[in-house]
């Protein structure tokens, strides 16, 4: 078997009869018989809820517009029984998850765990890199994807960790070995009180990065800004989070998306600013 690493991406735009057509991006053709090929496809994975599908369809349409190759990118959801699909949501639902009712504190952390825990049996088998996060984020750097496979050269996960220091599955990315080798699990922390009252004291996803460190893998941390000094920053109005690589914006987290209707003010500064970063880029 061959293995080809290549400088440049790959598409394979038709099968010939006794090889493969290739073509890169200057245009060029070669006919190549035989060939097994290394092609970095990004599956993203979110989860949907209630209202978050308006959210969601932003995000693709932000990841698309900012992405270098916008052919390699496959958008996949995991929604659950509770979804309302009221703006024909733009990504591929994979499965439909029954989660709990009872509205005990914390309980949309138990659900959002319970979908997240379903994305092993979904990760296709020619993805390389396997991205999670909230339907309520945003890129603000043109050319993420080639950034996010540059650090994976040297990372096998970046994480966007919480202000406490732990980590949190706003926008984690993972090579899909080191995914398929630790299988992380996404549940947080619960406690009960002497009333017998579970509450959540650690979100979601915040134990991925101690099991990763028990497999010797490596992992970046994004650098951070909390909230209150992303809305000085950003000027805004909504509980926000704002991710730097390299000392450059990269990622904003709007938060509490589940409490706020799409067409809400604090919602649409949020987009604005998100758009308005990307155009001076």
């Amino acid at each position: 078997m061959t293995l080809i690493w290549c400088s440049y991406r790959i598409r394979i735009n038709h099968l010939k009869e006794g090889g493969v057509q290739l073509s890169s991006k200057v245009g060029t053709s070669v006919p190549i018989l035989f060939l097994y090929l290394f092609i970095i496809m990004i599956q993203i994975f979110t989860c949907l809820t209630h209202n978050s599908g308006e959210y969601a369809n932003f995000l693709k349409k932000n990841l698309l517009s900012s992405a270098d190759d916008k052919n390699n990118l496959k958008f996949s959801a995991i929604a659950d029984d509770k979804f309302i699909n009221n703006c024909n949501v733009e990504w591929e639902i994979l499965e439909v998850v029954k989660t709990p009712h009872n509205l005990f504190e914390g309980y949309g952390a138990k659900n959002h765990a319970t979908m997240l825990n379903k994305i092993i049996n979904h990760i296709d088998n020619n993805s390389q890199i396997v991205i999670i996060c909230d339907c309520d984020v945003a890129i603000l750097k043109k050319g993420w994807d080639t950034m996010i496979e540059n650090l994976h050269k040297k990372y096998d996960v970046l994480i966007t960790p919480k202000f406490s220091g732990r980590s949190s599955v706003y926008f984690t990315s993972f090579t899909k070995k080191s995914y398929l080798k630790v299988i992380p699990d996404f549940t947080p922390g619960t406690k009960e009180n002497d009333n017998k009252v579970t509450t959540v004291y650690e979100d979601t996803g915040y134990k991925i990065q101690d099991q990763f460190k028990n497999h010797k893998i490596m992992f970046y941390n994004l650098d951070g800004f909390d909230g209150e000094s992303y809305k000085r920053n950003f000027e805004n109005d909504g509980l926000f989070y704002l991710y730097l690589l390299n000392n450059q914006k990269f990622i904003t987290h709007f938060g509490g998306s589940h409490k706020k209707n799409f067409t809400s003010n604090s919602t649409k500064k949020w987009i604005d600013n998100v758009n308005k970063i990307l155009e001076n880029e």
